[in-house]
Parts: C-alpha cells; sequence; structure tokens
C-alpha cells in the first residue's frame, strides 16, 4: 500500500478477502465466480477488523475477516472448502547463477528468497521450509544432488524436518539450444498431427498437444522450473517456464497448493449436502473431559462435518453422531493429517465395520 486513503484501503480489503478465499478453497478459480466476485466488492460484510503495519518502507493492512461468513459463501456458490489442517512441506532447491554455478539455497544463504517463499506460502495458506544448510545437510547433501534432483538423497534427509512432503526444484537458464531443441519437438508433434488428420488416421490428443504447447517458453521467459513433489506415497515431475527468479516462490507454490487441494478440499454446496450421510466415529483413549473436548472440536472443525453430536461415553470411548458430506475416506485423510488423531487398525477393533474408528493420541 502507498497511503492510508480510503480507496487505497479498500482495494487492499478487497485483495485481503481474495486471498482468504483462495486459502480456503484451495482454488484461484474461486475467484471467478459471480457469487465470490460480489462478495469480494462487498469486503466489508465479513470484515472483522484491521490494522495498517508498517515494515519498512512498506505498508500492509491486516485483515481479519468472519470464517463462518466466508464458509458459508463458498458452500452457497459449489465451491470447494480446504480445512486448515494441511501438510507442509521442506523445499531443496538449487539454481543456476549467472556465471553458470549452482547453488544451493537454504536457511543460510537465502534471505530475500526465503521471504518471497513464505509470502507465496502465506497466500496459498500452506506451510514450506528451506533445509538449515547446516552441517548435517552438508554431510549428506551435496548442491550437485538438489541440481540433479536426487530424489533418494534428499528423501533419506528430509525426515529431519518431519515434514509431510519435500519439494525438489532446480532452476536452469533457457539456452538458445533449449529453445532449439523444444521447437523442433514441438514442429515434430504438429507435423504428426497433420498427417493423422490428412491420413484420417487416429487424431493425436488434443489435449497432449494442448499440454505440449503450454510447455513451450515465450520470447520473454529466461528460466525453465524443473519441479518434483514427494509425499504421502505419490510423486508428482512437471515444469514452468518463468521469466525472472522473483516468480520461483509463487510459481511453486502454487503448484504444491494446487496439488493438495485438489486431494484434500472437500466438495461444497447443495450437491454434497444432498449426498451427506450419517455416520458413527468412535473415538479411543479418552481419559479426560479435556480429551473429549478437543477431539470434538478436531472433528467438527473438518469442513465435510455437517452435524456432530455425542452419542455416549463409554470407559475411554467417545461415540458421536455425525452427518459427513462426501466420502469417509477424505474424512479420514483430512483428520488423520492432526497428529493427536489416528485411524484404528479394523483387527484392532470391536466395534461395528460401520463406525469410523479413530484413536485418540495423547
Amino acid at each position: 500500500m502507498d497511503n492510508q486513503s480510503l480507496s487505497t484501503q479498500t482495494a487492499a480489503g478487497r485483495e485481503a478477502l481474495r486471498q482468504v478465499f483462495v486459502k480456503m478453497s484451495g482454488s484461484k478459480d474461486t475467484l471467478s465466480h459471480p457469487g465470490i466476485r460480489r462478495s469480494v466488492s462487498n469486503y466489508e460484510d465479513y470484515l472483522v477488523s484491521s490494522t495498517f503495519l508498517q515494515e519498512g518502507d512498506q505498508l500492509w493492512l491486516q485483515a481479519t475477516f468472519n470464517e463462518q461468513l466466508i464458509e458459508r459463501e463458498l458452500r452457497s456458490a459449489g465451491q470447494p472448502i480446504w480445512a486448515n489442517l494441511r501438510p507442509d512441506a521442506s523445499m531443496w532447491i538449487a539454481i543456476e547463477t549467472d556465471t553458470a554455478a549452482i547453488e544451493w539455497l537454504h536457511q543460510n544463504n537465502a534471505q530475500g528468497f526465503d521471504r518471497q517463499l513464505a509470502h507465496a506460502a502465506f497466500e496459498r495458506g500452506v506451510n514450506v521450509v528451506l533445509p538449515l544448510g547446516d552441517l548435517s545437510d552438508s554431510m549428506a547433501v551435496t548442491a550437485f544432488d538438489v541440481w540433479t534432483q536426487n530424489i533418494s538423497k534428499l528423501s533419506m534427509q528430509t525426515p529431519r524436518y518431519e515434514t509431510d512432503f519435500f519439494i525438489n526444484v532446480s532452476v536452469q537458464r533457457i539456452s538458445a539450444d533449449t529453445r532449439l531443441r523444444l521447437a523442433e519437438q514441438q514442429a515434430f508433434i504438429e507435423q504428426q498431427k497433420a498427417l493423422d488428420d490428412l491420413f484420417n488416421a487416429v487424431a493425436v490428443d488434443e489435449q497432449t498437444s494442448k499440454v505440449e504447447a503450454l510447455l513451450m517458453p515465450s520470447d520473454s521467459d529466461q528460466l525453465q522450473v524443473d519441479w518434483v513433489i514427494s509425499g504421502d506415497n505419490t510423486i508428482d515431475i512437471g515444469k514452468s517456464y518463468i521469466e525472472d527468479a522473483s516468480q520461483i516462490a509463487q510459481v511453486v507454490i502454487d503448484v504444491f497448493a494446487d496439488k493438495l487441494a485438489q486431494q484434500y478440499a472437500t466438495g461444497g454446496g447443495l450437491l454434497a449436502q444432498n449426498l451427506a450421510s450419517n455416520n458413527t466415529i468412535v473415538v479411543s483413549n479418552i481419559r479426560s473431559l479435556t480429551d473429549y473436548h478437543k477431539a470434538q472440536t478436531l472433528i467438527a472443525a473438518i469442513p465435510q462435518v455437517n452435524t456432530l453430536n455425542l452419542r455416549r461415553i463409554e470407559g475411554e470411548r467417545a461415540f458421536f453422531d455425525v452427518t459427513l458430506s462426501g466420502e469417509i475416506a477424505e474424512f479420514v485423510s483430512l483428520i488423520t493429517l492432526d497428529p493427536r488423531m489416528s485411524r484404528l487398525a479394523e483387527q484392532q477393533s470391536e466395534q461395528s465395520l460401520d463406525a469410523i474408528q479413530l484413536v485418540w493420541e495423547l
């Protein structure tokens, strides 16, 4: 923000609410919905408090919004809702410098990038940290390992940071040879499609052609970002092209947040409510009233939970009647992201398999 004028504050308030809608839905596409756009225009209807913050020469507006109202708007618009329980990640990143040297960025040498990473992660509501880059890291991993995306080595060092995922990023300059090679590949695809159309053969998949076209750098793009995201028994690999290094953090965070939201965000709207099911949740290892209240609060915080009522407490087990939207597997996947809750193995359960069996971890 440049000043504290009413017009500037209004623009900043609307931008802040846009960020909240993206955080809570997990998707930037949410902002294109007419109902959400109207809500953003009337941001003061959702505003709880706001204050100005001065950081050096930069003026910021810090705003707090009514989470329940925003969630209601997302449901009304049929948009996904992403719970606050979210996996985190460590990021191992190496870049090619202007002198063609390889530099591994970590907390000891990347203060500027670390700030960009924190800002991008905050906007999307995820937690991503750089490794310390201390003696322990340096003994186990080299800059070359990070640059060449040596997943086996990185996966052995990542548990030190106790994150659910790790992201490996390699950034290199787009050379003239790279542009020539990509242009030749694209020309081959276009020629193959033209031949297939000409001879009435099986057409090249249009989606494949679109993906190849999207992976072509523009004339203004100067850097190629190759990324690997590993965790939850999955590995995703991809690349992006960007104009300058200031975009690295935002591009990678967007990819990571989109992946998580696709996996963990739950559907909203009338359709999800119509598909709601009645279930029983049994939470074991409840040893005090405090445990009960904490477990109940955690369950109620999951967006899929429409209604939650305690049926009874029997020994160290609490029985809840719950109405869930969506799949039970999605609910279990979300709630067990919190280390305090895990799923009871079916072979250990004495209850009906119809019940969702959970364990409160002290």
